[in-house]
């Protein structure tokens, strides 16, 4: 029985539970240890029951994005995957940057949730390989007309601050590096931002 992966499911609907549940306890592999319904119930559930791995939604009351972000913070070994009906790449992005090691749509079956809960536990990462094959497709054209326009519209200067950006600097720090003020920094990036339609910093460093 120690040799089974131990499983916890956080989901505020019962039945979703339950049926993921019966998926896993009679996989002969893993066995559920825990269930709950909102994102502070996911947070105890890691400190008290310390599960191999946690299937995780994303509309949970309380978010459950800040769950997830709470608990990787925390540096519990448990490894998270998102069990969710969200199919849009920023769900996907945000997830993974967050900490996430893998991320299911619910349309799976039982077979395949074992076998990405294995693969989690395993090889750390796992994403629903239709929805990764799309993303990935998504994202490439997205970075190929930033990048086209990137390199006609930005100045020499714009160019500095998105590297300096890249390498994970803040403000203060561009501005020192580039002899120029803070408010100086924010009016660049403001404009950065408008040209290559992007909503901030950290989507600015992924277009490279």
């Amino acid at each position: 029985m120690s040799d089974l992966l131990r499983i916890a499911i956080v989901d505020d609907h019962p039945l979703v539970r339950e049926g993921v549940a019966h998926a896993i306890d009679g996989s002969g592999q893993a066995r559920v240890v825990a269930q709950g319904s909102t994102a502070q119930e996911a947070i105890q559930i890691v400190r008290d029951h310390d599960p191999d791995v946690l299937l995780l939604d994303l509309s949970l009351p309380g978010s459950g994005l800040s769950a997830l972000r709470e608990i990787a913070q925390s540096g519990a070994r448990t490894k998270v995957v998102i069990l969710t009906v969200s199919e849009e790449n920023g769900d996907v992005l945000e997830a993974l940057r967050s900490g996430a090691s893998g991320y299911i749509l619910k349309g799976i079956s039982g077979t395949e949730l074992r076998s990405a809960i294995q693969r989690v536990h395993g090889a750390g990462s796992y994403v629903s390989p239709e929805l990764g094959a799309r993303m990935l497709a998504d994202i490439s054209r997205n970075v190929e007309v930033v990048n086209a326009k990137r390199s006609i519209r930005l100045s020499e200067r714009e160019h500095e601050v998105c590297r300096l950006v890249r390498r994970g600097l803040c403000n203060k720090e561009i501005g020192s590096k580039l002899d120029i003020s803070e408010k100086t920094v924010k009016h660049y990036l403001t404009n950065i931002f408008k040209k290559l339609d992007v909503r901030n910093r950290t989507e600015l460093a992924l277009l490279d």
